[in-house]
């Protein structure tokens, strides 16, 4: 043994070092990536809601501005939109049970509705009287047929629970959409 090396193998106490090290940076790495999909999936979820509103928007407006108000209601709105060499279509959104509908399809499905209604706006309208006293006069809960020409826009609020029923507690939202209207006739 003289002069020579001698080969020494791997402590105990150094494996066991090497393997704490190895647990930590496992841990650390791990971390990162749970907070990394958990902020990807919490992005995701905010986008697909607000594509989702969107798209609500977007059907209120495009029957706004091409449909013909029939009838609206405190929790209905029935219009009909004309097509190109067909009848009118007649549409129908109603707050029923928890939930938004259109033409018998639900919109907004992730959400509970809470609260809500539908709330007529005139040019001449008084400001400072409420819609409903102005536009109802026979109070069964209809815009009179006689101020429906007048009608311009309307406004559609939503109190819901963000999540839907199966998701406690949720959150609680207030949703509002100013309807502009095709105008009279």
């Amino acid at each position: 043994m003289n002069g020579r090396i001698r080969a020494r193998g791997i402590t105990l106490v150094e494996l066991l070092v090497a393997m704490v090290i190895a647990g930590l940076v496992a841990t650390f790495v791990m971390g990162w990536i749970s907070h990394t999909s958990r902020q990807a999936a919490a992005s995701q979820r905010r986008d697909d809601r607000e594509q989702e509103l969107a798209l609500l928007r977007n059907e209120l407006f495009q029957d706004g501005s091409r449909g013909r108000t029939l009838e609206l209601g405190k929790t209905h709105w029935k219009l009909s939109r004309s097509r190109q060499g067909a009848e009118p279509d007649t549409i129908e959104w109603r707050i029923e049970a928890d939930r938004l509908v259109r033409k018998g399809i639900q919109k907004l499905s992730r959400d509970t509705v809470l609260d809500g209604g539908f709330e007529p706006h005139f040019p001449q309208m008084k400001t400072d009287w409420d819609a409903w006293t102005q536009a109802d006069r026979d109070f069964d809960g209809l815009v009179d047929p006689k101020f429906l020409p007048w009608l311009d826009r309307l406004e559609l609020r939503l109190v819901v629970r963000r999540g839907g029923p199966l998701q406690a507690p949720g959150v609680l939202d207030t949703l509002r959409f100013v309807v502009p209207l095709l105008g009279p006739g």
